[in-house]
């Protein structure tokens, strides 16, 4: 596949039933020639139904570039004022990148240590050797121009880039790209819906979405304006400056202001922690004087269809005849007697399919209930 520049190279078992694990290299095209990758590591692995993407001759952002990577692309574009790249991949295996790194400096204290990054000179790039045992999200490259981030296929579903509204009144904030031009990586929460200012603030921004647990949430591009942060306009307190990231404990200088950490308190933990100290944090009201109808009132030992009216025609007046006609059964509850309020005032010309299935579905349910099915 190629598109804009852009290659990707797909790899695939063939046989749908083998469920074994394949070592192999590839040889792919890029701008600058053929390579069998990877270069630095054995092999790379397709276990069992499993499919691997090469991509080769990425730009990203304003003028970065991947020459090729054996781990997928997640996301690449722009967070914050930084050209960005988010990397995933089997935690067993190994995978392979060569990137143009834009400043010869990182921000980062130490490299993790599952990752290698050899310099080629002679190719303009970087090869980076992502060893197997990487977890969570792991910061690859930080710099004041770009960040290159790297996550298990698992963490990868946390990873969430909702776009930053660029205005608190504007009537196009949410449309893309109208009103909003720069994304937010949020890693952490179950799900992410959504960012916006909180009380039309515009330094104060509020993530909405669900937790089905506390977690550690962590900002990438987090524009410099925003002095407060809210989850589902609960505050959060967090440090707009350094950070330790939890896969290794790497602390990120106070220049890398763009990566942010937090947590996020589950509802049902903060329940507990109420529980245990004595304090009912919930008084459900008493429900009284409801009315209620049995949804099954076939299982019971009394129940009895006598009354049921018999589906055995196979002729219509509606111009949308059954299916398979002249022999298929008719089932428009409009032939059968079965009216609703509304229905067939002049004929029974109205008995199309999505309006029959209605009031069939109407009448039936008012039969098996024990009422009226002429009454809506």
């Amino acid at each position: 596949m190629k598109r804009e520049g852009s290659q990707q190279f797909m790899s695939i078992e063939t046989e749908y039933s083998h469920r074994t694990s394949h070592q192999f290299k590839l040889t792919v095209t890029t701008s600058l020639g053929k390579f069998l990758v990877p270069q630095t590591g054995p092999s790379m692995s397709l276990v069992g139904r499993e499919s691997k993407i090469v991509t080769t001759d990425l730009t990203f952002g304003t003028a970065s570039r991947l020459l090729y990577s054996t781990a997928q692309v997640l996301w690449a574009g722009r967070l914050g004022d930084r050209d960005a790249l988010v990397l995933h991949g089997a935690p067993g295996q190994l995978h392979e990148a060569a990137i143009e790194f834009s400043a010869p400096h990182r921000l980062t204290a130490s490299p993790h240590p599952l990752i290698q990054i050899s310099e080629t000179p002679d190719l303009r790039t970087s090869l980076v050797t992502i060893q197997p045992g990487a977890k969570g999200l792991v910061t690859i490259w930080d710099s004041t121009e770009q960040i290159i981030l790297y996550s298990d296929t698992e963490t990868a579903g946390s990873l969430w880039f909702p776009g930053i509204p660029t205005s608190v009144n504007d009537s196009f904030a949410h449309h893309w790209p109208l009103g909003m031009n720069t994304n937010l990586l949020v890693a952490g929460p179950y799900l992410v819906r959504g960012i916006d200012f909180a009380g039309g603030d515009s330094t104060a921004l509020n993530l909405r979405g669900d937790l089905i647990e506390s977690v550690r949430l962590i900002l990438v591009g987090l524009p410099s304006s925003i002095r407060q942060l809210t989850w589902n306009d609960q505050p959060i307190e967090a440090n707009i400056a350094p950070a330790v990231a939890p896969t290794y404990q790497e602390t990120v200088s106070t220049r890398s202001s763009s990566i942010i950490e937090a947590t996020l308190i589950h509802r049902r933990d903060n329940i507990i922690e109420m529980q245990e100290n004595g304090v009912n944090p919930f008084d459900p009201p008493k429900l009284l004087h409801w009315k209620y109808a049995n949804s099954l009132p076939e299982i019971m030992a009394n129940f009895s269809d006598v009354n049921w009216v018999l589906a055995d025609r196979t002729d219509t007046n509606s111009p949308f005849k059954p299916y398979g006609s002249p022999n298929n059964i008719n089932l428009y509850g409009c032939d059968y007697g079965l009216w609703v309020k509304e229905d067939c005032q002049l004929s029974c010309s109205c008995c199309s399919p999505l309006r029959v299935a209605a009031r069939a579905l109407h009448s039936t349910v008012a039969i098996l209930m024990g009422l009226d099915p002429s009454k809506p």
